[in-house]
């Protein structure tokens, strides 16, 4: 029985177990929301109450506003701010600048929009944390037209736009004459229109976002060059010899056959062969010989074909090798090998011309030359000089030799190939007008 009355106690409690709970949860409740609706009561009081002017310590861009109603604040700040507005942008680039007009680029300040929460009421914790800290620093809102802010920063990109350009070298003049690399520098608009919306108003330049571009020869490679080449060519003369002839090209000479053409990004020396050979050919005669062609010459009256005589010639690239190694090397000694040059024609080219005989001759008197000095006090007749050809077929005209002066004779055979009259020609019988064809018979 006790066992009995024992278990029915147990099961009484462990009902009303539950039912005390239940009540004690709501009551925990309510005390939370009654103690939220008095704290949100009193932040909203303290919202407004701190709302009606602004922090104590307070700026806006620099300009103080603290304790200022919203009139007083927004008029201040439209006082002091005025003059950013009225100046220019100024934009800066690789070096340079560029300006825009914050009115034609549709930049405005949002003086209102900066004070709204500061002098105004709010609940943004952020702008009551202002009141109870003091305030502190902001930069001036604005309003941006995002259409005419593109067109005026792409307008002034094009200001701040620079193209690479190239390093050159010459030492043309026998001094070194560079001209210094530049790197490009291209806008982004774009992004530097953010960043003006951003920035602005700003005390000082904003700087373009850009992207920088380096030239092809830089100005390493010039530098590289010209404390090489262009100094070991300039260094001094640089004597060119075979063994046995030689010459001395002076820097300046040296200067004015040399070149600096990129190649793979570096300033390469190049001298031109050919003007370089003809300077040599002008210190040193001597390395060359011209060739002698083979000829017909008038021995006893009779044609006889003469050998010619080989030449000697220097080879360019050889030439180009050895004095650009010579401007490096101590010594500066250029040692050059010549080749033979063979003449255009050879004596059995001149054989197979077939000049055996002589056809024919022909004297001519000349007329008198006003230029030419007289051999006595009274000026020479036409008759007192004559002259005497005898010639081979025109194909292949033997040379002339002296004869007895005597009439002119011609045959149809000949050609005429008399002296050039020089002086006024005389008339003959045919025509008073003067000639320049001799006369067929004796004056």
């Amino acid at each position: 029985m006790r066992s009995d009355s024992t278990s029915t106690k147990g099961s009484a409690v462990a009902e009303r177990k539950p039912e005390r709970t239940g009540a004690s949860a709501g009551a925990i409740v309510g005390r939370l929301a009654a103690s939220l609706v008095v704290l949100g009561g009193v932040y909203t009081g303290a919202a407004y109450l701190l709302s009606q002017r602004a922090p104590a310590d307070m700026t806006i861009s620099g300009v103080a506003i603290g304790g200022l109603g919203h009139e007083e604040a927004a008029s201040k700040l439209r006082a002091k701010l005025a003059p950013l507005t009225a100046k220019d942008v100024v934009l800066t680039a690789g070096g340079k600048q560029a300006t825009l007009d914050p009115q034609a680029a549709g930049l405005a300040l949002d003086v209102d929009g900066t004070l709204d929460g500061l002098t105004s009421f709010s609940l943004n914790p952020s702008d009551v944390l202002a009141h109870l800290t003091g305030g502190g620093s902001r930069k001036v809102d604005t309003t941006v037209d995002r259409t005419k802010l593109a067109a005026a920063v792409a307008a002034s990109a094009k200001q701040l736009d620079v193209a690479p350009k190239d390093a050159t070298l010459s030492i043309a003049t026998g001094q070194v004459v560079a001209t210094d690399a530049v790197k490009g520098v291209t806008v982004d608009a774009g992004r530097t229109a953010d960043a003006v919306a951003d920035q602005w108003p700003a005390d000082g330049p904003i700087a373009a976002s850009s992207q920088v571009k380096d030239p092809a020869v830089t100005q390493d490679a010039l530098d590289k060059a010209v404390s090489g080449d262009a100094k070991a060519i300039l260094a001094g003369p640089v004597t060119v010899t075979d063994g046995k002839a030689k010459g001395q090209l002076s820097p300046a000479q040296l200067g004015a056959v040399t070149t600096f053409p990129a190649k793979d990004g570096a300033l390469v020396a190049t001298l031109d062969p050919t003007k370089l050979a003809e300077s040599v050919r002008r210190v040193a005669p001597a390395l060359e010989a011209k060739p002698v062609n083979a000829t017909v010459k008038l021995v006893n009256d009779k044609p006889t074909p003469v050998a010619g005589k080989p030449g000697t010639t220097i080879d360019p690239k050889d030439l180009v090798s050895s004095v650009l190694g010579a401007a490096h090397d101590g010594a500066r000694t250029a040692t050059v090998k010549t080749t033979v040059a063979q003449p255009e024609f050879s004596l059995e080219d001149v054989q197979k011309w077939g000049i055996k005989e002589v056809i024919a001759t022909y004297d001519a008197d000349l007329p008198y030359n006003p230029r030419a000095r007289p051999t006595s006090g009274s000026p020479p007749t036409p008759s007192t000089a004559r002259s005497s050809r005898r010639a081979a077929p025109s194909a292949s005209t033997a040379s002339s030799v002296s004869a007895p002066p005597r009439r002119a004779t011609r045959t149809p055979s000949s050609s005429w190939t008399g002296a050039t009259r020089r002086a006024p020609a005389v008339g003959c019988r045919r025509c008073p007008r003067p000639c320049s064809t001799p006369p067929s018979s004796p004056a």
